[in-house]
């Protein structure tokens, strides 16, 4: 990000006329909220749990009624910041929806609704993975104890295995077992509760 200054004769303002801000070295601690260049670095290197503090503050700052064109500017920015760092739509139209929330006090609690809802897709995404990452190593074990075809019947109970703390019973099973046999009976136990 470049900040213009103005030449003052002053050997760090001398040059081009601009400052050279580096946004991805400022950590969350340095920001302070009632300094604008830093509350826009701060946007370049988004949280989560601290974007709507972030915008809040910013909102706060570009107040004044001749840094509306900032405003407008600023949304746009921070919008495509927000997609693009933590895959996040602000949700937010205009400007006139940003300053009805700010005055009404719901800019923040929207931003931290969003971002919950968020944070509870990835959530669910990496238990997805999880769980079938460890699907995966089970039908592997399987393989390699009773043969490729105890492991396909195998996939076939899995399937049917959302939990983690069943997925781990399967892979007891799999040891104590000694045939593949008794192996898809007690998996099929757990897959299918009261069968």
């Amino acid at each position: 990000m470049r900040a213009n200054v103005s030449s003052r004769g002053d050997p760090l303002f001398s040059g081009d006329g601009y400052l050279l801000l580096d946004t991805h070295r400022v950590a969350a601690d340095d920001l302070r909220l009632d300094n604008a260049a830093a509350l826009l670095a701060g946007l370049e290197n988004p949280s989560l749990e601290g974007v709507a503090a972030q915008v809040a503050a910013l909102r706060r700052r570009l107040d004044p009624p001749e840094l509306e064109p900032l405003k407008v500017l600023m949304l746009l920015w921070a919008q495509r910041v927000a997609r693009r760092q933590l895959n996040l739509d602000l949700g937010i139209e205009d400007m006139a929806e940003v300053d009805r929330l700010h005055e009404s006090g719901e800019l923040e609690v929207r931003f931290s609704k969003r971002a919950l809802a968020e944070q509870e897709k990835y959530r669910a995404e990496g238990r997805e993975q999880g769980i079938a990452a460890g699907r995966g190593l089970l039908l592997r074990q399987a393989a390699r104890k009773f043969g490729v075809e105890t492991s396909e019947r195998l996939g076939n109970l899995l399937s049917r295995i959302d939990d983690p703390e069943n997925l781990a019973e399967v892979g007891d099973r799999i040891i104590e077992c000694t045939s593949s046999d008794e192996l898809i009976a007690r998996v099929g136990e757990i897959a299918e509760p009261g069968s």
